[in-house]
């Protein structure tokens, strides 16, 4: 099923918002999360700006490891 829930449709949104942004901005590091997000969504999300996502549940160690990853990563925004 292709069709985009409503955390889906919020984060492209805002990923939009802020990639569109003053340069301030445009290259903030967004994290995505849900636990509803097949292949096809995720795929969506990144080509609307997000830098990586995470799947619901989350923990602190998952967590703090994607964000030290997104944040050695290149500006790839």
């Amino acid at each position: 099923d292709n069709e985009l829930t409503k955390s889906a449709s919020a984060w492209i949104e805002a990923a939009i918002q802020i990639r569109s942004s003053a340069k301030a901005f445009s290259s903030t590091p967004i994290i995505g999360c849900s636990a509803h997000a097949s292949t096809d969504v995720r795929r969506r999300l990144e080509d609307a700006g997000l830098n990586a996502f995470l799947p619901k549940p989350i923990n602190q160690d998952g967590l703090q490891a994607l964000i030290a990853e997104v944040v050695e990563r290149p500006n790839d925004c």
